[in-house]
């Protein structure tokens, strides 16, 4: 339980920077997105019941779902479309939550993290010909995507999946606490794709920003040097 408390603070940490920094509501909503999961993880681990897993799992899908919204809608016009378009899925995916249980959240999350991915690589590396110039790559963002990607893929692959097969069988995985080491990575990782998604909004709107770190942590953040985001 004590594990995801790094979600929630880190989450209400990051969205009290972006309100006094002036970031878009979209990161704002982001990071208090993180603190949510964080909270849900709290109750289904402190409480080991089927209400806090359901409050677990599904922020799980709609934090997603906020990211997705934050890195792909890019014009004024876009804002309703997308976000009616994601609250349908959004319905649809909690439909099929409480009908198939377990599994199914776990194909729709995976599956909603892989698109993220792979729209956070086009946003660095378009392959459209729109940024031939190189304007929209920029080092800092692509260290902190793969950063990102890195350490959140790789708690998953290498802390969750051995912990969910060995863990009942074997009493030396048990005692690693995987699933606590899986939570930290699970908040650094979204941490660090919010600050990604920050820079990439920033470099879209011609904004000069620099990355820092939000107080006495590692984790980092993006902080506006000239106009708002």
């Amino acid at each position: 339980t004590m594990s995801s408390v790094p979600l929630v603070i880190f989450g209400l940490l990051g969205a009290v920077y972006a309100v006094r920094d002036g970031l878009e509501k979209r990161f704002v909503v982001s990071y208090l997105a993180i603190a949510t999961i964080g909270c849900g993880s709290c109750a289904f681990h402190g409480s080991l019941l089927y209400t806090g897993q359901v409050m677990d799992e599904l922020p799980m899908i709609y934090g997603v779902l906020c990211f997705l919204y934050a890195l792909a809608t890019k014009e004024r016009e876009h804002r309703v479309r997308n976000a009616v378009g994601l609250l349908a899925y959004a319905s649809v995916a909690t439909t099929l939550y409480f009908t198939f249980g377990f599994e199914c959240f776990l194909v729709m999350y995976i599956s909603s993290v892989l698109l993220l991915c792979r729209l956070s690589y086009v946003a660095n590396y378009p392959s459209d010909g729109s940024d031939k110039k190189g304007l929209l790559h920029n080092d800092k963002k692509e260290a902190l995507f793969t950063m990102a990607a890195c350490v959140y893929i790789g708690g998953f692959v290498m802390l969750w999946i051995p912990e969910q097969i060995l863990c009942d069988t074997n009493t030396t995985v048990k005692h690693l606490y995987l699933h606590a080491w899986f939570h930290l990575t699970s908040t650094f990782g979204p941490i660090s794709w919010t600050a990604f998604a920050v820079c990439n909004r920033c470099q879209e709107l011609k904004s000069t920003f620099t990355v820092t770190h939000l107080p006495v942590t590692m984790m980092p953040y993006v902080r506006l040097k000239t106009a708002q985001v």
